[in-house]
C-alpha cells in the first residue's frame, strides 16, 4: 500500500484515504508470458471505490519481475478491506487469483525525521509492507545493516528504503539508533520475502478436435507449500472435483499427480482447470476442445434409385 501522496504515508489504510495498491509479479513458469494483466475486484461493498482496477504489465520473460499500480478510495469506515487480486496471461490462457484482506485502523500521527537505524543482534529483523503487525512481511534485513529512515509513525514505526522502489516499515523495538554515516545497502543484506506463488499446473493438452464424448488429461500440479484440490469446469459447469494427494517421490515441493476424465458436450467446450493451494489462492489454465458429431449410416442421405427405360 502506497498512501504517501493522499494519506499519512504509513502503508496502512485509514478511512478517507486514497491509496495505490502495488502488485509485484514475477514469472516463475518455464516460458515467457506474452500479455500479462492484473486486476482488483472489490469484495467490500460500495464504501470502497476502485479508481483504477486494472493494469497491463505486458510481456514477462522467465524470472523477470515487473510492478503495476492499482488505486482505490476508502470512502466509509471498515475494520478490514477485502479484495480479490487476479493476474493472467491473455495469450497463454493461464491465470491465478488471491483473496487479500487488509486491516483498516484509526488515523495516526506521522513526522518526517531523518535518522540512521541499525539492525542489532545476530539474526535478521522483519520488515513489513505497512506500519502494522497485520500487514504482510516483505523482507528480512541482516543484523548489523544500517538503514536510513525519513519518517516515524506514531512513535512506534520507522519507514525505511531497502532499495530503489522497495520501501518498508520496521518496528522501533527491532532496531537501534546509530550516528554512523549510511552507505549503500548491500544486496545480500536484504532477503526479500516472496509473498505467494500459486500452484503450477503441468498437463498434457490433448487434440483440440475430437469425436469422443470425454477426454483423459494426465499431468501433475506443483506448489511450494501445500495443495488442496483441483476442479474442472466445462462451459462454466463444474464437472469434476478431486482432492490432491502428495507424491512420495518429491520431498521438497508438494507435487500431486492428476488423471482427469472430462466429459465433453457436442460442439465447443471451454475448459478451465482450477488448482487451489488454499481457499484464497488458486491458479487456472484454460483451453478449448471441439467435439465433432459422429456420422452414422442412418445420417447419410438416401440415394435415389435410377429408373430403367
Amino acid at each position: 500500500i502506497d498512501d504517501a501522496e493522499k494519506g499519512n504515508g504509513d502503508g496502512v489504510l485509514q478511512t478517507g484515504e486514497e491509496a495505490d495498491f502495488i502488485v509485484d509479479v514475477e514469472n516463475l513458469g518455464p516460458g515467457a508470458a506474452k500479455e500479462t494483466l492484473v486486476a482488483l475486484k472489490n469484495q467490500s461493498g460500495p464504501g470502497l471505490y476502485l479508481n483504477k482496477g486494472r493494469a497491463k504489465i505486458g510481456p514477462l520473460k522467465v524470472k523477470e519481475n515487473k510492478s503495476a499500480r492499482l488505486q482505490f478510495h476508502l470512502r466509509e469506515a471498515f475494520n478490514t478491506v477485502k479484495l480479490r487480486l487476479s493476474v493472467w496471461d491473455n495469450t497463454l490462457g493461464v491465470a491465478l487469483s488471491e483473496d487479500v484482506t487488509l486491516p483498516v485502523i484509526k488515523e495516526r500521527t506521522s513526522q518526517n525525521i531523518k535518522k540512521n537505524l541499525k539492525a542489532p543482534g545476530k539474526k535478521f529483523i522483519p520488515v513489513y509492507a505497512g506500519a502494522h503487525l497485520q500487514m504482510p512481511l516483505i523482507a528480512h534485513v541482516k543484523a548489523g545493516t544500517v538503514m536510513r529512515t525519513n519518517k516515524v509513525i506514531d512513535k512506534n514505526w520507522w519507514r525505511v528504503e531497502l532499495k530503489r522502489g522497495l520501501t518498508g516499515f520496521v518496528n522501533i523495538s527491532d532496531v537501534d539508533f546509530v550516528s554512523k554515516r549510511i552507505q549503500k545497502m548491500k544486496h545480500k543484506a536484504i532477503k526479500v520475502v516472496r509473498a505467494h506463488a500459486a500452484p503450477a499446473i503441468h498437463i498434457e493438452i490433448p487434440d483440440l478436435v475430437t469425436q469422443e464424448s470425454e477426454i483423459n488429461i494426465n499431468g501433475y500440479i506443483r506448489d511450494e507449500n501445500y495443495l488442496k484440490d483441483v476442479f474442472v469446469f466445462v462451459n462454466d459447469k463444474k464437472v469434476l472435483y478431486q482432492q490432491l494427494v502428495r507424491s512420495a517421490k518429491h520431498s521438497n515441493d508438494f507435487v500431486a499427480p492428476v488423471s482427469l476424465k472430462i466429459p465433453l458436450e457436442p460442439g465447443s467446450n471451454a475448459i478451465a482447470i482450477v488448482a487451489r493451494e488454499t481457499d484464497e489462492l488458486s491458479s487456472r489454465e484454460f483451453f478449448g476442445i471441439y467435439r465433432k458429431e459422429v456420422s452414422t449410416a442412418s445420417d447419410k442421405p438416401k440415394s435415389t434409385p435410377t429408373q430403367k427405360n
